[in-house]
Parts: structure tokens; C-alpha cells; sequence
């Protein structure tokens, strides 16, 4: 059977770049995946931790595991602080 896992990644929006993509069955998936890491105590020196106001999910591309083909058309899902039920902050100096 055809299978199509989305990639995702975490995009840091103050520094203009994209995280390492991971492999998500759906968006749903994904947003599990962003929210179960809030209690990793390895996520709790991260940058993504510290400043969730400042990382996107994006969904980049869709992987055929059939065709081996990728296909990309980045759409934003939510911020991690949103994900996470934080509140929006203001950065400083901004």
C-alpha cells in the first residue's frame, strides 16, 4: 500500500532558517510531536524552548514512499507557543 509522510520543520523566525526536517504521518502527527516535547527534559535548554514565541511548524514538503518522490509546497501550521498554549510575547527591542 502507498504511503505519504509529511516532513516537517520548525522554522526559527528570528534567525531566517529552517530546523532539520522530521517525518510526521499527518499534520495532526506533527503538532503531537511539537506538543510532547514541551516535557523532554533534553528540550529544556533549547532555543525552541526558551523562545517558542520565535519557531513556526511548517509542513514542507510530502514523501511518496512508493515513487520516492518529494514534494514541496511549505505551508505555516502554527507557532510553537500557540501549540504549546502560551500566549504571544513581546520580543525586547522590538
Amino acid at each position: 500500500f502507498p504511503s505519504h509522510d509529511i516532513l516537517d520543520s520548525m522554522r526559527d523566525v528570528t534567525a531566517n532558517c529552517y530546523l532539520a526536517p522530521f517525518v510526521a504521518r499527518s499534520t495532526v502527527d506533527a503538532i503531537r510531536q511539537i506538543k510532547s516535547s514541551r516535557d523532554d527534559p533534553q528540550m529544556k535548554q533549547t532555543p525552541v524552548s526558551q523562545y517558542p514565541q520565535d519557531f513556526d511548524l511548517w509542513e514542507i514538503g510530502v514523501f511518496d514512499d512508493v515513487t520516492a518522490t518529494i514534494t514541496s509546497e511549505p505551508k505555516r501550521i502554527a507557532s510553537v507557543a500557540e501549540i504549546w498554549g502560551e500566549k504571544p510575547s513581546s520580543t525586547v527591542g522590538s
